[in-house]
């Protein structure tokens, strides 16, 4: 199953948002489901994913507890399937990425990165690509929706997550510094 890094986020006020795009033909992410991923490991279960545990448990990461939403946008961009909150760039973020990406490297982990890392929070979703006729109503909601965009959003932890069909499940909070 995917395994990733990740910031929880938990806001309603994102959760608000989202719901503006539900005529839209997207789904509403769950508060639980709102993260900011900072690193995509791969797919890994069984022994090689409570080996990433193990080594996980024994790192600690300094993280930014507040994030700055700077747009609303739709990614990715040929398919437009996401409804995202992008985040300003935070050199704490690439770092906490590198870090881990290094460490577990070093502990023959492959990462199997899909993404560049463009800092975003997921905050509605849909299945199927818009049509172009969809898409400039939809740009014309993200438009309206930046106006009501909060100007901070609080962390609430950092968590190893595992992706499955019913979701995500969280396994190892991760021993963090916030700053």
């Amino acid at each position: 199953m995917p395994v990733f890094i990740a910031l929880h986020i938990g806001d309603e006020r994102l959760q608000r948002i989202g719901e503006l795009f539900k005529e839209y033909g997207y789904r509403v992410v769950d508060l639980e489901n709102q993260h900011l991923t900072i690193l995509f490991i791969g797919d890994y279960k069984g022994v090689f994913l409570k080996k990433i545990v193990v080594l996980l448990e024994n790192i600690s990461l300094t993280l930014p507890s507040i994030l700055r939403p700077t747009n609303l946008s739709l990614l990715p961009a040929e398919k437009n399937t996401n409804v995202v909150v992008l985040v300003e760039e935070d050199p704490r973020l690439s770092e906490a990425r590198r870090i881990v990406m290094e460490y577990l490297e070093k502990n023959n982990v492959v990462i199997r990165d899909r993404y560049s890392f463009v800092p975003h929070i997921t905050i509605a979703r849909r299945r199927k690509p818009l049509s172009h006729s969809m898409l400039n109503k939809v740009v014309v909601m993200l438009r309206r929706a930046q106006k009501i965009l909060p100007r901070f959003i609080v962390v609430r932890n950092a968590y190893l997550y595992e992706t499955s069909r019913e979701g995500y499940r969280r396994i190892l909070e991760l021993k963090t510094k916030w700053v």
